[in-house]
């Protein structure tokens, strides 16, 4: 960028934090190329999150090979950010359907970190084996883990994996047409990803808000849910699921 007097000024330099806040935005590709360039700024070594993030930026979009080739071969010593590693391997699989493989992995992370763990990255292999079970046709199976993801990031204050659990626990209700216990769901998902201001699962929760209400024959609020989900979707990535 050229300042008042004709030179280039320094670029700030990439931010994971800032990053992360991309991804939950659903501005994908904005991610990836900051977490690429993130690792141009850092030494060989010094840049495991920003390899950690283009991978998720892959798998946001379902890139699931792209993302394999960067978190098989990857090593990390830092056992936060290796946690979330083999989170992130484990969400790769499922989107492959390797359910076996990646329930492995995830029983294995959650058997690790302890019952009540806190941990954001344990509280994320939970939805994810929530969604493991809710895909071999084992609803209660898949709402025990989410109801338990949900509890423990409300009491670690940990707002968007709160929204993104109730967003998956509603599903529950949701399936069934039982549109009241999926609303009330719903709405509480919204409202903690609009604390974590995550616009792009918010988005989505409100979508599917709008049909709850819709269905229980509130059509005004329905058209109001559904126009918030548009014009925060116009501002990132449409839908993917």
């Amino acid at each position: 960028m050229l300042t008042a007097c004709g030179f280039k000024s320094a670029q700030a330099p990439q931010d994971p934090a800032r990053i992360l806040g991309d991804l939950r935005r659903g501005h994908f590709d904005e991610a990836l190329k900051a977490a690429r360039q993130g690792q141009k700024e850092h030494r060989a070594g010094a840049e495991p999150e920003f390899h950690l993030l283009e991978a998720e930026a892959y798998l946001a979009q379902r890139l699931v090979e792209p993302a394999l080739a960067i978190l098989i071969p990857l090593r990390i010593s830092t056992p936060n950010l290796e946690t979330r590693r083999k989170v992130d391997l484990a969400n790769a699989l499922l989107k492959k359907r390797d359910f076996a493989g990646a329930n492995a992995l995830l029983d294995r992370l959650i058997t690790q970190g302890g019952s009540g763990s806190q941990d954001p990255n344990i509280v994320e292999a939970m939805i994810l084996r929530g969604a493991s079970s809710w895909f071999a046709k084992d609803p209660d199976t898949a709402g025990d883990f989410w109801r338990q993801a949900t509890e423990r990031a409300h009491q670690s204050g940990d707002a968007y994996h709160e929204g993104m659990a109730l967003s998956n626990l509603a599903s529950l209700p949701y399936t069934q047409g039982r549109w009241d216990q999926a609303k009330l769901y719903y709405e509480r998902a919204q409202a903690a990803l609009q604390q974590a201001g995550a616009t792009y699962l918010r988005s989505i929760a409100l979508s599917n808000l709008s049909v709850c209400y819709a269905q229980l024959g509130d059509l005004d609020q329905a058209l109001r849910m559904l126009s918030q989900s548009i014009e925060m979707q116009k501002g990132g990535a449409p839908s993917t699921l």
